[in-house]
C-alpha cells in the first residue's frame, strides 16, 4: 500500500516540475478545411426481388430469383379466385446513392403472368409494400415503391439504403389456366423527383 501511494506521489510531483514556468506570450488561430462531394458517385440499384445483384461498380454479382408465391389449385379457384402473400425480407432491397442525389425514387412495373410458349396469361395486380405495381414500364409512370424518406436502414455514411421487411402478393384469378407463370418486373431508379408527383404512395408515408 505505501508503495502505490509513493508511485502516485511522484507522478504528481513530476507532472508539476515538467509545466512550471511555462506561459502563453501569444495565441493564435488558423483553420483545416475539407471538401465531401458527390463526384463520380453512382445512384443505382444494387438489389432489388427478382432482379440481379450489382456491386459498386454496376456489375452483376449474382443473378436474380423470382418471388416465388408458391402454388394454387384449380380446386381453390373453382371456390373463387385466390390472393397469395409472400415476404420480402429487409435488405431485398438496397439503393446506393454517392451522388448525394437531392431525393431519389424507386418505382415499380410489371407485365402480365404468361406461361412460356403458349397465350395463357392473367394480370396478377402483383403488390409491393401495399403498392399494386403499375402495368406502365416506362421510368415515370411505374409505381412508386420507395424514396430516399422510406422506412428503411441507411449504412454509416448514409449513402446505401436498404428495406425493412415489406409483404407482396399477387392475385390468380379463376380464369388462370394449369402452368407455370412468370411475370417481368421493371424497376426505375429517379433523382429529384418530389415525392408528391408519384403515382403510388407506401402506406404510412
Amino acid at each position: 500500500m505505501k508503495v502505490m501511494t509513493l508511485t502516485a506521489a511522484l507522478l504528481v510531483a513530476g507532472s508539476v516540475l515538467a509545466t512550471a514556468g511555462v506561459a502563453s506570450a501569444d495565441t493564435s488561430t488558423g483553420k483545416a478545411s475539407v471538401a465531401v462531394t458527390g463526384d463520380n458517385g453512382i445512384l443505382q440499384i444494387d438489389k432489388a426481388p427478382g432482379a440481379d445483384t450489382k456491386d459498386a461498380t454496376g456489375n452483376t454479382t449474382a443473378k436474380g430469383a423470382s418471388i416465388d408465391f408458391g402454388k394454387v389449385t384449380l380446386t381453390q379457384l373453382a371456390e373463387k379466385a385466390q390472393t397469395l402473400p409472400a415476404t420480402l425480407a429487409a435488405k431485398t432491397f438496397q439503393v446506393t446513392d454517392t451522388q448525394d442525389s437531392a431525393k431519389w425514387q424507386l418505382t415499380g412495373a410489371v407485365t402480365n403472368f404468361t406461361v412460356a410458349g403458349t397465350d395463357k396469361k392473367f394480370d396478377g395486380t402483383l403488390t409491393i409494400n401495399n403498392v399494386p405495381l403499375s402495368t406502365d414500364t416506362s421510368a415515370t409512370q411505374g409505381a412508386k415503391l420507395f424514396d430516399a424518406e422510406s422506412d428503411g436502414t441507411w449504412n454509416d455514411s448514409h449513402t446505401t439504403w436498404n428495406n425493412n421487411d415489406v409483404k407482396a402478393s399477387i392475385l390468380v384469378p379463376q380464369t388462370a389456366k394449369v402452368g407455370q407463370y412468370e411475370a417481368t418486373i421493371t424497376y426505375n431508379l429517379t433523382s429529384g423527383v418530389p415525392a408528391d408527383t408519384a403515382s403510388a404512395t407506401p402506406a404510412g408515408k
